[in-house]
């Protein structure tokens, strides 16, 4: 075969011309070929199944379509109606078992399930969307369906509103008792319940009240944990309270970030109401799209009607919105909210990281140490059935200013027996449950390893333990993880109140930042920044 001595690009160029059209006009066009393109991003999958009925119903009339490259169009079999009628039925079954919830279908499909207290919580999404959630939280908008939360209302059987508060006065604090008299109606108010007489020991947990006044009649509408509210619920049929309560069929959502109010009026295609204040309820009835008292809620859950509260959670006052939607309009409701938008759906590993992130202590899956459905743990520094944890935030508020005791000395109910809780800020590293918090017992410990009040960068890393009786144990870690918000680990521990005496006198060169150390399982020191939680 003789080969050219010349080749020419103009001819090769010619000869090819109709291909190199077709490629850049390829190129140009930014229409789906094909028919899983038209799925959005977050829908598709890797393997691609070959079952037209696994697209969304509105996709597969384009499979319907005979394609361009060939005449053939693809047929979906209809299944039988006896095969309908046994799917129906499974269907049925399904829904009466009581550990799903309502949306347990949406959430089996798109996340890793968990069961916890009887029911199967949403634990993660299925695909990596913590980044995506992380940035939604700051200037967007997550949405969490809270399943387990609970509510109840509860009221006066003869009619004598001051019977409420005083039946009240023997499960919560005096300063709680005092708020709840003050507020204003429809607008609610985090408190803690204690067991019968027993403030400020034997807490069972923390709820939510809102404030109804119906034709001079007040109400009270408990939201809290399923746990909390089975524990207290026991308590008034023991102790025969003489007050009505009854549990109220709704559910309850949040959506967090600056943009869930955007969200939530584009995707119900209503325009809601503007005029929030701080922690105030409002219902909405989304038949005659207009807003209405809050009072009517409960009474009306036959309806298409929604409360919804607006406020600022945690310490960087991110915005939220909580919906509650009675039980027969959840699916309708939940499925307009977070249409094509699942990756922007949190489970509750993803509120726990949320909950570091804002300094607060509204743990769903731990909830307080001190709670009663927690006092099974055993510790080997703490014994929690003689112990309290302080939730009185004018002390809290005197210890984080000033620390210094002088002024709460007669506020402090059995100094001896009360345990704070602290943010725990690891400089390096990882937090696991049951780290133990200790103290130097040099008070200059410290101050070796700072230059001009900040750590050296050499002693970030682990710290080998020479000597166990130059350190106090203090303390415990409940939880931590990773925060994305601080760029490093955080942790919620628990600490002696005498030891935080101590941790003031070792940081007095530096009062602004409290430093101390944390001891592995693997017998390594880290030194980790303390700060109290303010409740």
């Amino acid at each position: 075969m003789d080969i050219p001595e010349e080749i020419s690009i103009y001819n090769f160029i010619q000869s090819h011309i109709v291909e190199i059209n077709s490629l850049k006009k390829q190129c140009r066009t930014k229409q789906c070929k094909n028919v899983l393109q038209r799925v959005p991003r977050h829908i598709r999958r890797r393997a691609a199944s070959n079952n037209p009925k696994r697209l969304p119903k509105k996709l597969q009339k384009f499979l319907q379509q005979p394609s361009k490259s060939s005449n053939k169009t693809l047929q979906i079999k209809k299944s039988s109606s006896k095969i309908r009628r046994i799917r129906k039925r499974k269907i049925r079954k399904r829904n009466k078992d009581s550990r799903r919830t309502i949306l347990h279908m949406w959430f089996t499909k798109r996340f890793k399930m968990e069961f916890l207290w009887n029911i199967f919580i949403p634990w993660k999404n299925n695909m990596k969307n913590q980044r995506i959630l992380y940035r939604g939280s700051k200037k967007g908008s997550v949405c969490y369906y809270m399943a387990f939360l609970k509510t109840f209302l509860l009221h006066s059987s003869d009619n004598n509103n001051d019977n409420i508060y005083r039946k009240l006065s023997d499960f919560i604090s005096p300063e709680g008792l005092e708020r709840l008299k003050t507020i204003s109606n429809h607008h609610s108010m985090n408190i803690n319940l204690y067991e019968y007489q027993k403030y400020p020991y034997n807490l069972i947990g923390p709820c939510d009240v809102v404030k109804i006044k119906q034709n001079d009649k007040l109400y009270l509408a408990f939201t809290g944990h399923l746990l909390v509210f089975d524990s207290i619920i026991k308590q008034f049929l023991e102790r025969n309270i003489s007050l009505s309560f009854e549990q109220k069929d709704c559910s309850c959502i949040r959506l967090h970030g600056s943009h869930s109010s955007e969200r939530l009026s584009k995707k119900l295609g209503k325009k809601l109401p503007t005029t929030f204040e701080q922690n105030q309820w409002q219902c909405w009835d989304q038949s005659i799209n207009q807003s209405s008292d809050f009072s009517i809620f409960f009474n009306n859950l036959e309806k298409e009607i929604i409360a919804i509260r607006q406020y600022h959670f945690g310490h960087h006052q991110i915005e939220t919105i909580e919906i509650l939607i009675p039980n027969q309009f959840l699916k309708k409701i939940w499925n307009k909210i977070n249409a094509n938008m699942s990756h922007l759906v949190g489970g509750l590993r993803d509120l726990e990281v949320m909950t570091i992130d804002t300094e607060t202590l509204l743990y769903p899956k731990i909830g307080y140490k001190d709670c009663m459905v927690n006092r099974q743990e055993k510790s080997n520094i703490f014994d929690f059935e003689n112990k309290y944890i302080i939730r009185n935030h004018d002390i809290l508020t005197s210890l984080n200013t000033n620390h210094s005791f002088d002024k709460i000395t007669n506020k402090i109910i059995d100094p001896e027996n009360c345990l704070i809780q602290v943010m725990v800020d690891y400089l390096k590293g990882t937090p696991k449950t049951d780290d133990i918090i200790l103290v130097p017992k040099s008070s200059d410990y410290l101050s070796k390893l700072m230059v001009d009040g900040h750590l050296k960068s050499e002693n970030l890393t682990n710290i080998d333990v020479n000597n166990d009786d130059d350190h106090e144990p203090i303390g415990l870690i409940e939880f931590g993880c990773f925060s994305m918000r601080m760029a490093h680990s955080r942790a919620i521990g628990i600490i002696s109140l005498q030891s935080l005496e101590k941790l003031f006198l070792i940081n007095q060169k530096n009062p602004t930042q409290l430093y101390t150390l944390v001891k592995t399982k693997f017998n390594h020191l880290k030194i980790v920044k303390i700060s109290l939680i303010i409740c």
